[in-house]
């Protein structure tokens, strides 16, 4: 029997309290981005705090995926290089992925797919939104693609059983995508199980609606059909052609709708395949510097 999203919100809301905490440096260096007045010496003081982060921030600063010439060892210069954006995304997804990525025994369930899928995405939108529609506001996508799909590893902490049934249901089938599935089983899809986790974690609703929604149809009017139309967009592509585990039946087909929503053709979609297939390798190492040890 579905859960319904009531339920579903009243047994999250009681569980996520069993979760580690984010990161103090978290919501730190959100404010600290929103604010006009702050610059890289305070926010590099602010992340020196968390030794992890700065390790991570140099790994990254110095992978391959950047290819800066010299090897960057001082804070300041790495945030400098990297941008508030790129620091603001490592630092939150990585306080994600540390919550909730503990060890536990998974028989359907590729935690490291997720990730280098969600890392894919986010470097795809960024292309997609830097060179394709040519706009630099819409940084925040880059996170939302980040954590899409965190709402896998939400049913899977807290609603394993269903969760399993979910796999194997599209598994068994073969014709339809898991999140049609966690619809049937669960009561919603994993969409909108991060959703909600990101709002109890006081997430700006820029961030998690395009996770909520993502594969969604009915998308509320206040809203951005747009911002959901390039995460589809890419999600899908990023499905097709990464597409290595049995978790979910890949669905690589684009809506001509999200095409016209953001005025991009099938020759753009093009330009978007080359990019994925030329940077493959890039997209590895970026995701071997923030996700592995």
């Amino acid at each position: 029997m579905a859960l319904d999203l009531p339920d579903l919100k009243k047994i999250l809301y009681s569980r996520v309290n069993e979760l580690p905490t984010l990161p103090v440096v978290i919501p730190k260096i959100l404010k600290m981005m929103e604010d006009n007045k702050s610059d890289v010496k305070k926010i590099s003081e602010v992340i020196s705090y968390d030794p992890a982060l700065v390790s991570k921030i140099f790994k990254v600063a110095n992978s391959s995926y950047y290819g800066f010439p010299k090897k960057i060892s001082e804070i300041d210069r790495a945030v400098s290089l990297l941008g508030f954006n790129m620091v603001k995304s490592l630092a939150v997804s990585l306080g994600v992925v540390n919550t909730l990525s503990e060890p536990r025994s998974k028989r359907f369930f590729s935690e490291t797919g997720l990730w280098f899928h969600s890392v894919a995405v986010a470097t795809l939108t960024r292309e997609l939104c830097l060179n394709i529609i040519k706009t630099k506001k819409k940084d925040y996508l880059f996170v939302a693609a980040l954590l899409h799909d965190i709402g896998k590893l939400v049913f899977d902490i807290f609603f394993s059983d269903l969760f399993e049934q979910a796999v194997l249901d599209v598994q068994n089938s073969g014709t339809y995508s898991l999140a049609k599935s966690e619809k049937k089983i669960i009561g919603v899809d994993h969409g909108e199980a991060g959703a909600l986790l990101l709002k109890r974690w006081n997430f700006p609703d820029e961030i998690s609606d395009p996770v909520m929604y993502h594969h969604s149809q009915d998308i509320p009017s206040n809203v951005s059909s747009e911002d959901m139309s390039i995460l589809r967009i890419c999600d899908a592509l990023c499905q097709e052609f990464f597409y290595e585990s049995i978790d979910d039946i890949p669905d690589p087909r684009i809506s001509e709708t999200d095409l016209e929503n953001i005025a991009i053709k099938n020759s753009d979609i093009k330009k978007l395949e080359d990019f994925l297939h030329n940077n493959k390798q890039n997209i590895a190492d970026f995701f071997q510097s923030i996700y592995q040890v």
